[in-house]
């Protein structure tokens, strides 16, 4: 029953303001964990590229939306 539910959220909500609905969630990629990672120490910097990588690689090949990654709001980087 959840799942019915929240499908028909999707189709009746969701779906007659599907372009409001993507800009409230694009807003959402200012405080992403995918692009906003630790600069230290090295074993956590290893382990959100061990985790995260593989995912950002994904929607950078399959969607056509790459992400970029950076430690800092202000600046970032154009690795990936």
């Amino acid at each position: 029953m959840p799942l019915t539910r929240a499908a028909n959220s999707a189709i009746e909500k969701v779906r007659p303001q599907q372009q409001a609905v993507a800009a409230m969630l694009a807003e959402y990629g200012g405080s992403d964990l995918l692009s906003y990672r630790a600069d230290q120490p090295e074993a956590l910097v290893r382990r959100q590229a061990e985790g995260w990588d593989p995912l950002i690689d994904w929607a950078a090949t399959e969607l056509g939306a790459p992400i970029r990654i950076t430690a800092r709001v202000s600046a970032c980087t154009s690795g990936r």
